[in-house]
């Protein structure tokens, strides 16, 4: 028989530890079944833990491959330790297999622990002892059993060992010469698995033994595996934002718990990662560093990416922190003219607070948050967030400012009791933020912020009569999402609706893409008072200089803002075209989107192309504008227009402006139609061949705006239709009419086709009021009896 040159180096190998049972435990009924194959090519070590039974005297016995102990009269054992016989109390349950539920115990369901390590001491990966050793050390402080495990040394160098669980397994396979070891740990039942990942840090993370090379560092995942019950999920471990997103993947170059609090209305924990697509370990060690390295000149470029997560939803990270809280509060805080008292719910990070904290004219900011230890935790991990000495004035805490009162309470007991009687007595605020829950969060209180009628009711009578109210309403629609009402957006859906049955006069809905979730998020600013459009749609130039105006200054001289411009705040004031998309698919369908939806849709019988421009038949007219073709009654006409506007903000400067600006006013005056849909009085000009069409005083004209289908009666040529009655410009001023109408669907209430197609609609679509004749000069009725009329 020809003996492997090994093999009496094999037979003078240590024995390696043996696994023991911990305190507290029982021994399990087993059967262990092993198949041995020949090893005489290879070192191989098997060690297994059992119990035998002595139902007289309840006398126990370990065994394993190195002997036998006993518990009776004479016996003893160096590596085991008593376990509790039968006739002892029950031993308190410290896993999830120890526990009273027993569907727990056998649902088909489980989680895995992935951990790869690299930079670890050779001689520590290549010694089966000390890996054996450290595996049952990692078992042991993790709380569960090891049945047996079996190792194999490979040559020249390398050892893998897989181990029997009693909750299922764990194994390694080690690369002594790149300095590399992975682990895997499958267990199941609901005792979580993540507390194990620093235990597995410490045990395995062994650094070179001469001191030279890198410090070990590790990979790890934690996912979950198998089929649990709806019921018997683990909470923030299922949760897409981090159980899947963050926890599940295993190519963070870093992922380091920073901090986790279980608080009495939610569970925080708090992340430090780094993302190999953007960033690496290596240069964040360097940036750490003094070596004159550009990373170690440039730090902040290298930094991990803090997160925050509510229940495992993401909250917040240092990465998208001034884009998503300056996007929030900054485009209401600057079109409400002068906020002075400011109410935030929710915002436990400090952030928002923070953002507030910057305006001059601010005097109180009342910030209500149910958890006080939401706020304890923000101030000790995530200061950055709500660090404020640095703002002229205030403190380095944004919570201890003198202008902020803080107010742990329920935010919706908190308005209702003060304000659902009218608030008498009550101070009104200018400004209310909710940064609280994402509408789609699958909780109690996520329903009873967004769909509780009192409470908005409380909410407008909180608000001064030129009050804003801002909210953040969650992940943006996609094109292909179906009606809110009826998805998982139906909070939004709901709220909004709540908001314009309260008579909030003017919505603006946006989304922001910088604030580092996976997907757009979309705020609501809506208004008391329909005159804040004026404000929410200033110019680029108009916003920077109401931003230097109203900002205060930072002690450091740095900009007080770091993401937020008036070129950012142009890009709020269109809805993106997804929340047109998904306005159009409510059932029935809106009217504004048969009436205004795109040019494309829309047939027209007569365009630009049969007119032309010629010498009036009016007197003293100039110019006029003449059909070349025969165009019926209701025809409807297209003059591929794109008016000049002329918002009141520019109005304004006109009338103090000292130059010469007669002859832009009289061009308004002779070819401006008046309207105010943002807010206060503008005009509007065609840019088209339509700018020529002369004024047909009196109901002389033959073009309209609006066509009655249903109206037969052939004399009435020049009708108008508001809300039923047909008017003309002898009849009523347009002021007037505009001032009569209600806000409704074509109104000033919450309609992002409308908000897109502000100009489309400023130059509606004319129609004949009768049949006219090639040849014959087109006449419009301004509605106006300013206008000068022959």
């Amino acid at each position: 028989m020809r003996v492997h040159p090994d093999y009496h180096e094999h037979l003078e190998r240590k024995p390696l530890p043996t696994p023991v049972l911990q305190d507290g435990k029982e021994m399990p009924q087993t059967i262990y079944t092993a198949k041995n194959f020949d090893t005489g090519l290879s070192t191989a070590t098997s060690l297994l833990i059992a119990k035998e039974f002595n139902n007289d005297d309840k006398d126990w016995t370990i065994t394993s491959e190195s002997g036998t102990c006993g518990a009776g009269a004479d016996g003893s054992c160096s590596r085991g330790k008593r376990i509790q016989s039968e006739s002892e109390s029950e031993p308190v349950p410290t896993n999830a297999n120890e526990t009273d539920d027993d569907e727990e115990e056998h649902l088909p369901a489980g989680q895995h622990l992935l951990v790869d390590i690299k930079d670890v001491d050779a001689t520590f990966l290549n010694s089966e002892e000390r890996l054996a050793q450290a595996m049952i050390d990692v078992v042991n402080d993790s709380r569960l059993t090891l049945l047996s495990y079996h190792c194999h040394k490979l040559e020249p160098s390398g050892i893998s060992c897989a181990g029997v669980l009693l909750e299922s397994h764990v194994s390694f396979h080690t690369w002594p010469e790149e300095g590399v070891i992975t682990l895997d740990l499958f267990t199941c039942g609901a005792q979580p698995l993540l507390p194990v990942v620093p235990i597995i840090r410490r045990l395995f993370e062994i650094p070179h033994a001469d001191g030279k090379g890198n410090m070990p560092s590790s990979l790890w995942a934690h996912k979950q595996r198998g089929f649990r019950n709806i019921v018997k999920r683990l909470g923030h471990l299922d949760s897409w934002d981090l159980g899947r997103n963050i926890l599940g993947i295993l190519d963070f170059d870093m992922k380091q718990e920073i901090a986790t609090a279980q608080t009495p209305f939610q569970r925080i924990d708090i992340y430090d990662l780094i993302f190999p697509r953007f960033n690496d370990l290596e240069s964040y060690e360097r940036s750490l560093s003094n070596d004159g390295s550009y990373e170690s000149k440039h730090p902040e470029l290298y930094k991990p990416d803090r997160q925050v997560f509510l229940d495992g939803i993401l909250q917040s990270s240092s990465f998208g922190d001034e884009a998503y809280h300056e996007g929030l509060i900054h485009p209401a805080m600057l079109t409400h003219p002068n906020p002075k008292r400011v109410a935030i719910i929710g915002g436990g990070e400090g952030a928002s607070l923070r953002e507030v904290l910057k305006y001059k004219s601010l005097e109180k900011v009342a910030m209500i948050e149910i958890d006080e230890m939401m706020v304890d935790v923000s101030k000790e991990f995530i200061p950055t967030w709500n660090t404020c000495d640095n703002i002229q004035g205030s403190v380095k805490s944004c919570f201890e400012d003198p202008r902020t009162e803080m107010y742990y309470e329920d935010a919706l007991a908190w308005f209702i009791d003060r304000y659902i009687d009218g608030g008498d007595g009550e101070e009104k605020f200018d400004v209310i933020i909710m940064d609280a829950l994402d509408p789609r969060d699958n909780v109690e209180f996520a329903d009873a912020l967004y769909n509780n009628d009192v409470f908005l009711r409380a909410l407008y009578q909180a608000l001064s009569d030129d009050g804003i109210i801002v909210m953040q309403l969650g992940e943006a629609p996609g094109f292909d999402s179906p009606s809110e009402d009826i998805s998982v957006d139906k909070n939004r859906a709901t709220i909004i609706g709540l908001m314009e049955y309260h008579d909030f006069e003017s919505f603006h809905v946006y989304e922001e893409f910088h604030s580092g979730f996976l997907s757009p998020w979309v705020n609501l600013v809506a208004c008391k008072d329909v005159e804040c459009r004026k404000g929410w749609h200033r110019n680029e130039a108009e916003i920077e200089l109401a931003m230097r105006k109203k900002l205060l200054s930072t002690v450091s001289g740095a900009p007080i803002l770091q993401y937020f411009d008036g070129a950012t705040m142009m890009t709020y004031q269109v809805p993106h075209k997804v929340f047109e998309t998904v306005y159009c698919r409510k059932t029935p369908t809106p009217e504004s989107c048969d009436t205004l939806g795109s040019p494309l849709l829309v047939k027209y019988d007569v365009t630009w192309h049969d007119f032309e421009v010629k010498e009036s038949t009016l007197d003293g007219a100039g110019l006029g504008l003449f059909t070349t073709v025969d165009i019926l009654k209701g025809s409807s006409l297209y003059f591929d227009d794109s008016p000049i506007m002329f918002p009141p903000s520019s109005l304004d400067v006109m009338a103090k402006a000292k130059g010469n600006v007669e002859d832009i006013l009289a061009y308004i005056s002779l070819y401006g139609e008046e309207n105010n849909h943002l807010g206060e009085t503008e005009y509007t000009s065609d840019s088209s061949v339509a700018k020529f069409a002369n004024h047909g005083c009196d109901g002389t004209n033959n073009v309209i705006r609006m066509f009655d289908e249903d109206d037969e009666d052939e004399d009435e040529d020049a009708d108008n239709i508001y809300d039923g009655e047909k008017i003309n410009e002898s009849k009523m001023n347009l002021k007037e009419v505009l001032k009569s109408m209600k806000p409704t669907e074509y109104g000033y209430q919450y309609n992002p086709l409308l908000d897109r197609r502000l100009k489309h609609y400023n130059a509606e679509v004319f129609f004949a009021s009768r049949n006219i004749k090639a040849g014959e000069e087109i006449t419009i009725d301004y509605l106006s009896p300013k206008k000068l009329c022959a």
